[in-house]
């Protein structure tokens, strides 16, 4: 003797049932990009000259903040010499030559090191009246 549920045939029906299909999820925008353009320029004086030009290929809305920032910090320990960038004094030159003109320097943090010799009296005080004019 069979199971009762060999002997009824299974139920189909056939409807049309909408399918809701989500999109692929979209993160969350960082909270940090989403500032207006003053608290980041502040967030970005404290880190050296060089890391905040890196911030550059964040996206674009970070492309071009950097030339805004209102504290300017090329000074040389010890340690920065790893992360420093080849050519220091040729960067240096081009941060401020590509510097928002429009944009207001409140600081410039300026060190002059004997270590590695990455610059001289010279550049400085070019650096100095570059920043003075900006």
């Amino acid at each position: 003797m069979g199971h009762l549920f060999d002997a009824m045939p299974p139920k189909v029906t056939k409807r049309w049932v909408p399918v809701t299909r989500r999109s692929k999820r979209v993160p969350d925008a960082d909270h940090l990009s989403a500032l207006p353009d003053a608290p980041l320029l502040y967030i970005m004086s404290f880190p050296k000259a060089w890391e905040v030009v890196r911030t550059c290929v964040l996206s674009r809305r970070w492309r071009h903040l950097w030339k805004s920032v209102p504290c300017i910090d090329i000074r040389l320990r010890t340690g920065d010499y790893i992360d420093m960038p080849q050519g220091f004094t040729d960067f240096v030159h081009h941060l401020f030559c590509r510097r928002d003109a429009s944009a207001k320097l409140d600081t410039l943090h300026l060190r002059s090191s004997d270590l590695g010799c990455a610059h001289n009296e010279g550049d400085a005080r070019l650096w100095i009246h570059k920043a003075d004019l900006a």
